[in-house]
């Protein structure tokens, strides 16, 4: 472990701290970072990395690595990797890239975190957020299911659920809150059509302008809408909340991967919801 260490240091004094401890497919490196970051203080973020531009376009250049994907906004549960890892996270909510059989040994010492499909932790909502996820997007989609109840398949339903969230978490107040649904489409080929649903929901008694951004690694906008625009009513005692769902495609411009690149789906709707990254995704060359 000693040795490690100083292959690490040794590392973070040449600037090749990303390369040693991004690239071993048995990730050992990390098991080193994440040991001597707990204990020592290391910090991932504090050593820069060779700015994607000047690699060769290689699959590792178009998809950040893990660390460097959360700075750029992204949640937890949202990281992507190339399509031979998966991405997993340890009881710290580290995140990290693995091949599957590495993902089982991490599992099998206790260093990577099972992936449900609904958070196991003492607070499974706060969970849900830190991952990306909402409990009302759960519900709706019909990942949660309580006894025999089966999924909501009406608006009225969908509403219904909104309403009791906002009860719950916002009661008595005016919200708007989003999230998308992909379907776990994370890896497009260029010329290849992105597909998503962007979910809607909340109290609110103005009018809102929704924009939608599609924003390269450099926050550049590579597509832009906000051409939907409502006026509502509060809600009242007993009044179902307010739940839309927009797809891209149909109430948005369709988007085409034009070429390589790795992109991030950005929401805002003026002081209501200022701009928020909701997923990512990305536009891969033909194989």
């Amino acid at each position: 472990m000693e040795e490690k260490k100083l292959e690490m240091i040794n590392a973070i004094e040449t600037g090749t701290f990303h390369e040693w401890v991004e690239k071993p497919d048995d990730y050992s490196h990390w098991n080193v970072y994440e040991y001597y970051s707990i204990f020592e203080g290391y910090d991932y973020a504090k050593y820069p990395q060779e700015p994607i531009e000047q690699k060769s376009v290689a699959l590792e250049s178009i998809i950040p690595p893990p660390l460097k994907q959360i700075k750029l906004g992204i949640k937890l549960g949202h990281i992507i990797c190339d399509k031979d890892k998966s991405p997993v996270w340890n009881i710290h909510f580290k995140p990290a890239c693995v091949f599957p059989d590495s993902e089982m040994k991490l599992l099998e010492r206790g260093w990577a975190k099972l992936r449900l499909v609904l958070p196991g932790s003492g607070d499974p909502i706060k969970e849900l957020e830190w991952t990306g996820q909402n409990e009302v997007t759960y519900k709706i989609l019909g990942n949660i299911r309580y006894g025999d109840e089966p999924p909501p398949s009406t608006l009225d339903e969908k509403k219904k659920i909104v309403w009791e969230y906002a009860q719950q978490y916002h009661p008595g107040e005016r919200f708007l809150e989003y999230s998308i649904s992909t379907s776990g489409l994370y890896h497009f080929n260029v010329g290849d059509k992105v597909q998503f649903d962007l979910l809607e929901w909340g109290n609110y008694s103005e009018c809102w302008n929704l924009k939608l951004r599609i924003i390269d690694i450099h926050d550049k906008p590579v597509y832009e809408d906000n051409s939907v625009r409502f006026c509502l009513e509060p809600l009242t005692d007993g009044q179902p909340g307010w739940f839309a769902s927009y797809s891209m495609g149909q109430e948005f411009d369709e988007f085409v991967c034009d070429k390589t690149g790795y992109y991030r789906i950005e929401v805002s709707n003026g002081e209501i919801f200022p701009p928020t990254i909701l997923k990512n995704f990305a536009c891969l060359g033909t194989e």
